[in-house]
């Protein structure tokens, strides 16, 4: 049933795929369809699949469940200069990294560093 599910949704539209599956008032085959633009070194997982369009891929979900995620690429954007609101998220978490480090040096400068091994060992399963 996978497999035909698959298929069908490689040579069809999200929508198409939605209204084919899902029948009102049963539960639905598929419970998630989602349209996103990702980007290139952000995600492990997408980041193994061919990027080219047209290309569909199955990536194994939860065995208990019987799931399984499919990515279908729709369209490769060449790189290029991101809009402020695209990189806003980027640069305020740079920021709060810069500003993490530098108060961990003041931190590191200021206070004398004690390992409490008795407790660190405390920690530590045996």
């Amino acid at each position: 049933k996978m497999q035909a599910i698959r298929d069908y949704c490689e040579k069809n539209s999200m929508e198409k795929v939605l209204a084919h599956f899902n029948e009102k008032d049963k539960e639905p085959i598929i419970s998630n369809a989602q349209e996103r633009t990702f980007e290139r070194g952000k995600n492990k997982v997408l980041d193994a699949l061919t990027w080219k369009e047209g290309v569909m891929s199955g990536i194994e979900g939860d065995k208990r469940n019987k799931t399984l995620n499919f990515f279908r690429i729709e369209k490769v954007t060449p790189a290029g200069i991101k809009t402020l609101a695209e990189a806003r998220g980027y640069a305020v978490a740079d920021f709060q990294d810069s500003l993490e480090k530098k108060w961990m040096e003041e931190l590191q400068k200021k206070y004398l560093i004690q390992t409490n091994k008795e407790v660190l060992e405390a920690m530590i399963k045996k």
